[in-house]
């Protein structure tokens, strides 16, 4: 044992295996290495997600206002057959309303007519032929005295050829 120095290095070499440390300590290094790239993955990806969280809600958002326009134009398409229903309603009331108006109009034309001939009859009954008599009447000799007045004016010319004297 006098021999001996350092018993701690004697144990080492004599005694002990040699462990292949530096292998260890390679994969520990190898393994640290890939836990530190996978956390640089970990925060990455986080940082991702909420770099990309405000486009997700706006693309919820995105979604929700599409269907709601589509939605609006689906009521918007709609609207046309339905006011047509509805101008449809209205004009049949509106041709009802002429058809009473109408009828209306033809009973007072008659009651008019009627009236009118009522008219006709009395003035008949008072003399009113003999007044359409003198009408006619007049019209006629206003004719006649056209006519005449037309040869009273052919008669008063000044014939065109001088009369030869001596015979005529």
């Amino acid at each position: 044992m006098k021999s001996v120095g350092n018993l701690t290095d004697f144990v080492r070499e004599h005694m002990l295996e040699e462990l292949p440390m530096q292998a260890r300590i390679g994969a520990l290094i190898n393994h640290f290495d890939d836990l530190n790239r996978a956390h640089e993955a970990v925060l990455k990806a986080k940082d991702q997600i909420a770099r990309l969280r405000p486009l997700s809600e706006d693309c919820q958002r995105h979604a929700t206002v599409a269907a709601e326009a589509e939605h609006f134009t689906a009521c918007r398409e709609a609207l046309s057959p339905w006011f047509a229903q509805l101008k449809g309603e209205l004009l049949g009331k509106r041709l009802s309303n002429l058809e009473q108006d109408g009828a209306r109009l033809g009973e007072r034309r008659e009651q008019g007519q009627a009236r009118r001939d009522e008219l006709n009859r009395a003035i008949a009954q008072d003399g009113g032929d003999r007044l359409a008599a003198i009408k006619t009447e007049i019209h006629a000799r206003s004719a006649e005295q056209q006519r005449r007045q037309s040869r009273a004016e052919q008669y008063a010319t000044p014939w065109p050829f001088p009369p030869s004297r001596g015979r005529w």
